[in-house]
């Protein structure tokens, strides 16, 4: 959302200039103001997704990778052999 506001906030300010300096109309000068403004809304309106993001990085899941015992019976015992494996591990 911050990126694409941006971008359309920008593209906002540069038809409404554009629009000043060629004098293309009305309309044009108002589309850009539109423009700026609801880009600029869309930026403002990331900063409470960036501050949840951060309150929710505890709960996500995770991925690693380790090394996992696995144990097989013998005769004489059991035989533990380790092996890498991915884990997933989900917070709930």
């Amino acid at each position: 959302m911050l990126g694409g506001g941006l971008a359309v906030g920008i593209a906002g300010v540069i038809v409404f200039n554009q629009s000043l300096w060629l004098y293309e109309g009305d309309s044009q000068t108002n589309t850009g103001g539109i423009m700026f403004l609801a880009g600029a809304c869309t930026a403002l309106g990331s900063i409470p997704f960036f501050i949840s993001s951060s309150h929710n990085a505890k709960k996500a899941a995770a991925i690693s990778f380790k090394n996992q015992e696995l144990f097989f019976p013998r005769q004489d015992g059991v035989l533990v052999k380790s092996q890498p494996a991915v884990t997933l591990k989900i917070n709930l």
